[in-house]
């Protein structure tokens, strides 16, 4: 029997007013280059979610948040093979609130932008493929949080 192999992703919606920052991928490998997400990344062994997701923001985004709850959970399957990763990766979906710092790109970013909820769904009304899409797709949670905003 083969071994599962499970990655944790810690994901953070950042909120300032009605608009969530969203960061485009530069250096990512295909088919997430040049395509709009939210900030966040992998969970590194023995650490803790809750830290994973403000390091992450802080070494793409360079700000500082404070993480109000978690939205959601789910579970995403990996096919493609850029990282040699094939597997489940579980999303952990953290709402944060903006705390400070002025958003820029760093790390594999190359533009952060605050977007509208309606920015966001039309973006992903013309680009059903794109990660951001599927994400909002696959997430209960993360659509009735849009609703909210």
């Amino acid at each position: 029997m083969e071994r599962v192999t499970y990655r944790l992703v810690a994901t953070g919606i950042i909120k300032k007013g009605n608009k969530v920052l969203i960061s485009l991928k530069g250096s990512e490998p295909r088919p997430i280059r040049n395509q709009w997400y939210f900030p966040g990344g992998n969970v590194e062994a023995g650490e803790n979610p809750f830290y994973s997701v403000l390091r992450e923001i802080k070494e793409e985004t360079g700000l500082r948040v404070k993480v109000l709850r978690v939205i959601d959970f789910f579970p995403e399957f990996r096919d493609f093979n850029p990282w040699k990763f094939k597997g489940w990766m579980m999303h952990i979906v953290f709402e944060c609130e903006y705390t400070s710092g002025k958003p820029f790109a760093k790390d594999d970013i190359v533009q952060v932008k605050w977007a509208s909820k309606k920015e966001i769904l039309e973006y992903t009304r013309k680009n059903s493929h794109t990660r951001l899409a599927k994400f909002l797709k696959n997430s209960k949670n993360l659509k009735s949080f849009f609703q909210r905003i």
